[in-house]
């Protein structure tokens, strides 16, 4: 009968303090049904993953590779264990960064007006300006600072000051449509598919051909539009002669139907001026503009070869168009 108690003593110094917490445990749910289990411990995964690293540094003191695989093994374990106790998955890192990305795009989205609806056209307010009330009418004068860049860096269209009247194709389409809802003081970023900026031509040779093209547009005043009733002959040499140099340019990009429209526009300044002053003769500045715009209308809209008429009309109406060539 003494040999059985020598074995138990044994056993217990063979399992040293596991064995006292196992016996403590098992006397502290006597009494209770072994088949209903403990509630399990959800902050146990660090407690058993600390206990998994003991038993590596124990066990393994060889240390190296095996010593990394097994640390490894114990934190996979660990993490499958608090999933099964809570019910909750980690996020995996590839999930994570795709729901950054996308929470990232729409608060892009919102800030960035999509002036057409296309895509084509996007303007974002970096500096609010002065209010809805300061911001220009068609054919106001306005005066904008610009800074282009494309999409491999370079800038281009970088200036302190482009004045230009508003909605009269006196600029790109691009500054023409955004400068419209832009308010005095106004600082925004015009993103422009090619479309609305140099198109499929370019411009030798800094903007290569189909280029989008990123604008810093900043409005730094607004002025209200002519009046031809008391503008000065300066002033209004200084308008036809903007549209006359516009025209020259769209027509080197071989943009003949919007050269056609300039010159026709700076035309009409010349008009409006004479409809305003019938008893006065045309001063010689204003009437050597005239000719030049009627010379270049006429090689503008040979190019286009579409109206014969107006063609013919126009070249009678000039003595200067012997060449039809743009001046």
């Amino acid at each position: 009968m003494e040999e059985p108690a020598e074995e138990t003593v044994a056993g217990r110094s063979e399992l040293g303090d596991a064995g006292e917490e196992r016996a403590h445990e098992m006397s502290a749910t006597d009494g209770e049904d072994s088949r209903v289990p403990a509630a399990p411990d959800v902050t146990y995964d660090a407690t058993l993953l600390e206990q998994h690293q003991s038993e590596t540094t124990a066990g393994g003191e060889g240390g190296g590779e095996r010593g990394a695989r097994t640390s490894g093994t114990a934190k996979e374990k660990a993490v499958r264990f608090k999933e099964e106790v809570t019910g909750l998955e980690e996020d995996p890192p590839i999930a994570r960064g795709e729901e950054d990305k996308k929470e990232k795009e729409e608060e892009e989205k919102d800030e960035w007006m999509d002036i057409l609806g296309t895509g084509d056209l996007k303007k974002k307010v970096v500096r609010d300006g002065g209010g809805v009330e300061t911001r220009p009418t068609p054919l106001s004068r306005v005066r904008i600072r610009t800074k282009g860049q494309l999409d491999n860096g370079a800038v281009v269209d970088r200036h302190s000051s482009i004045p230009f009247t508003l909605g009269d194709g006196d600029v790109l389409q691009a500054w023409d449509l955004s400068v419209s809802l832009m308010e005095v003081g106004e600082l925004a970023l015009v993103r422009t598919s090619p479309r609305f900026a140099y198109g499929r031509q370019g411009r030798t040779p800094d903007i290569p051909a189909n280029a989008s093209i990123t604008y810093e547009l900043e409005l730094l005043d607004v002025q209200p539009p002519v009046d031809y009733a008391t503008v000065t002959e300066q002033e209004l040499t200084t308008l036809v002669d903007r549209k006359r140099i516009r025209g020259n340019e769209l027509f080197q990009r071989k943009d003949y139907e919007l050269a056609v429209n300039s010159y026709d526009k700076a035309l009409k300044l010349i008009d409006s001026y004479t409809g305003e002053h019938e008893s006065e003769e045309l001063p010689p500045a204003i009437s050597d503009m005239h000719v030049r715009c009627l010379n270049n209308l006429a090689a503008a809209y040979l190019k286009v070869w579409n109206n014969y008429d107006i063609i013919h009309d126009v070249i009678i109406n000039t003595y200067a168009c012997v060449s039809c060539q743009v001046e």
